[in-house]
């Protein structure tokens, strides 16, 4: 019963990332055609992704040791809603930017590339990261991540 209860709450935390997910590039896609600088709210939602990993180390470190397992669940169901929800705002953004360059099958690239970092990141992260590094030490590499790829967006 113990482990089936732990299965439950890892689908309802991958459940609560893809609601924000389709929330995020719903709400996004709708609004597409009226945003002029996709560069600039890219890097806007990119610096919304350092800031969260920010506050979830903040919030790890801090006050997890006092945070009640019954609020716990909840709270990791609303940030990982939030992640998906930025991760949905960022895909949209990315296609539109990628796109204005005029390449041929430039939507089938951007989508194999999108996967193939989805393949990566889960296998480093579950398989390498987590266990040997622990969860702090884990967002840090992620905020560095995001910090190298806002460089380049920037760029």
């Amino acid at each position: 019963a113990f482990f089936g209860l732990i299965f439950t709450h890892i689908a309802l935390l991958s459940c609560a990332f893809m609601a924000g997910l389709a929330l995020g590039s719903w709400g996004i896609s709708v609004r597409l055609e009226k945003i002029n600088n996709t560069r600039g709210l890219f890097i806007k939602i990119e610096s919304g992704i350092i800031m969260l990993c920010a506050l979830i180390i903040l919030l790890l470190r801090y006050l997890g040791p006092l945070i009640n397992p019954a609020v716990a669940m909840p709270l990791f169901f609303l940030l990982s809603a939030v992640c998906g929800w930025l991760v949905g705002l960022e895909f949209p953004l990315a296609n539109k930017i990628f796109l204005e360059q005029a390449r041929p099958g430039a939507a089938g690239i951007l989508y194999a590339l999108d996967l193939a970092g989805a393949y990566m990141a889960a296998l480093t992260v579950s398989v390498i990261m987590e266990p040997v590094l622990g969860v702090l030490p884990s967002c840090l590499f992620l905020i560095l991540l995001k910090i190298a790829s806002l460089v380049l967006v920037a760029i």
